[in-house]
């Protein structure tokens, strides 16, 4: 599939879901792939996040909101278990995993589970929602890039390279990069106007007033 896809210039992603599948996906060439960081059980080898640096690996986020006990481990940078406690059933390593990948350079995308949901199934989920893949309250359509952007920089992102997840990371990640995701002459004219310095909050990307497409308002 690999060297189908790149003989045609296309792009592959995959959906894995343990640090063992991680590193088959990065050795195998593929060169992007959503949720890096939720790994349930199995922590990030080192050597894994050094393969992606050398293959210039792009991670989606998906990353949802930190409760008080994960920030403070954040700002202490002292997280649950070690390579040691790979398995146990009360580990969970994907904010530390999260905060590694940042660290080491990583590329993070913005990208969310946001999705439809039928409203009659919708009700079975109780007052907050699905799951996110489904829909939920944390993947709402519009509102899922921002809880994103707000998760993203919980976990040590600054606004900038929040920004630059949001436009450059995800043009370069599609092999886009000479067509959109900076403003530059010659690239499409696809971009917001906002009201307030989104580098000074980055939540201030809500506050739009203006958006262009294709040169278009």
């Amino acid at each position: 599939m690999l060297e189908a896809l790149n003989a045609a210039g296309k792009i592959i992603q995959t959906h894995q879901t343990s640090a063992g599948a991680l590193r088959i996906v990065v050795e195998s060439g593929v060169a992007m792939a959503p949720h890096c960081a939720h790994t349930g059980r199995s922590r990030i080898a080192e050597a894994t996040i050094q393969l992606m640096i050398q293959r210039k690996f792009y991670c989606g986020t998906q990353w949802g909101l930190l409760t008080d006990k994960q920030l403070q481990q954040v700002r202490d940078h002292s997280f649950p278990g070690s390579d040691r406690d790979n398995g146990k059933p009360d580990i969970d390593y994907s904010v530390e995993n999260a905060v590694r990948l940042i660290k080491a350079g990583i590329p993070q995308l913005v990208s969310t589970d946001a999705g439809t949901i039928d409203p009659d199934v919708a009700k079975d989920f109780g007052p907050e929602g699905g799951p996110g893949g489904l829909g939920g309250h944390a993947s709402l359509i519009g509102e899922a890039e921002f809880i994103d952007m707000q998760a993203m920089q919980q976990r040590g992102m600054t606004p900038m390279m929040i920004l630059q997840a949001a436009t450059r990371n995800i043009a370069a990640a599609y092999h886009k990069l000479d067509a959109f995701g900076t403003l530059e002459a010659g690239k499409l004219a696809d971009l917001i106007v906002v009201d307030a310095d989104p580098l000074a909050d980055i939540q201030n990307l809500r506050k739009q007033s203006m958006v262009v497409k294709e040169g278009r308002t």
